[in-house]
């Protein structure tokens, strides 16, 4: 799944927006959305939100998650800890991505906020990149990894199968390497026995 992919889904996750108009009920494809009644917060998926946004018929709410001092503490525990942390919503990365854009202008510190939630990126990524070069180093057959966004396993999961088979090509060769460094052993070994015996019947 490629990014583009991965915001597709997260467009779907649904937020909350104070309306400037009054409608009833949408029968979308994924369902119904509304009523909608002019400042009243309802909830809509984010793409929605960000069309009613654009075109002037609503306000974004900023979700309790996407606030700074929240952020700092989930990028602190992400630091402090060898495993992957549960953050605060599901396909954050992405929707925040898009509320930045969106609404950046209604979102406090919203240059900060990037900066934090660049730093968790870059953090799991750290974290995911250790994690399979030790799976490989110690030959793991499974391993079960927590709290992994799906974000974060498609940037993976194209290079699994690509790794496995070099690491598979590299120890196919090691094992060549060493059996004829065995069979030269032994053929010296022979070579000197032949020799030290040529030697005493003389």
């Amino acid at each position: 799944m490629n990014p583009s992919e991965n915001e597709f889904l997260a467009e779907n996750e649904k937020i909350e927006i104070v309306p400037k108009f009054s409608h009833s009920v949408m029968t979308l494809i994924q369902g119904d959305v509304g009523p909608f009644k002019a400042g009243q917060v309802t909830k809509v998926p984010l793409w929605l939100a960000v069309m009613f946004k654009n075109g002037d018929k609503c306000s974004i709410e900023t979700p309790e998650w996407l606030d700074l001092e929240k952020l700092e503490e989930c990028r602190e525990e992400e630091r402090e800890s060898p495993f992957f942390t549960a953050l605060p919503a599901t396909h954050i990365f992405e929707i925040s991505n898009i509320l930045l854009d969106a609404t950046s202008e209604s979102i406090r510190n919203a240059d900060q906020i990037r900066s934090i939630l660049k730093d968790i990126y870059d953090t799991r990524q750290a974290k995911l990149r250790k994690s399979v070069d030790m799976f490989f180093q110690e030959e793991y057959l499974t391993a079960k990894i927590n709290h992994l966004q799906q974000i974060e396993l498609s940037s993976f999961r194209p290079i699994l199968p690509q790794a496995f088979d070099q690491h598979h090509r590299y120890n196919v060769a090691n094992g060549a390497a060493a059996r004829q460094a065995s069979l030269a052993s032994l053929n010296t070994s022979r070579s000197l026995n032949s020799s030290r015996s040529f030697t005493s019947s003389m």
